[in-house]
């Protein structure tokens, strides 16, 4: 930090001025050393932040990553799920014209599909 070179050469003024100051050199000494302490605090408490700011955005790239899987396996199951009702539906299709086949009111079940000669 820049400050902190300017903060020891304040300090060690104040220091050799103590015993002309008096009381107000000993207000002066200890404002300095609480000033010193605030700037070194002041250092951590950033670098806490940084790190957690660094922590924060790994654990948001996984979540990133995890919602684009769980998308993806969403959209696979929902095309799936397509191509099950599909299926479904044309087998239903089918056995209700070989039920109607059954009762004689279709010809035959390959006309109504487009399929045969």
């Amino acid at each position: 930090m820049e400050g902190a070179p300017i903060q020891d050469d304040t300090l060690s003024m104040l220091i050799g001025a103590l015993p002309t100051l008096g009381p107000v050199g000993m207000v002066l000494l200890i404002l300095g050393y609480v000033v010193k302490q605030w700037l070194n605090s002041d250092a951590r408490y950033r670098a806490e932040l940084q790190r957690m700011s660094e922590a924060h955005d790994i654990e948001m790239k996984e979540v990133r990553e995890e919602l684009k899987q769980v998308k993806q396996e969403l959209n696979d199951l929902r095309n799936e799920l397509q191509e099950e009702r599909r299926l479904r539906f044309q087998a239903q299709e089918e056995a209700h014209q070989v039920k109607l086949m059954m009762l004689g009111k279709v010809e035959n079940v390959s006309e109504r599909f487009g399929e045969g000669p």
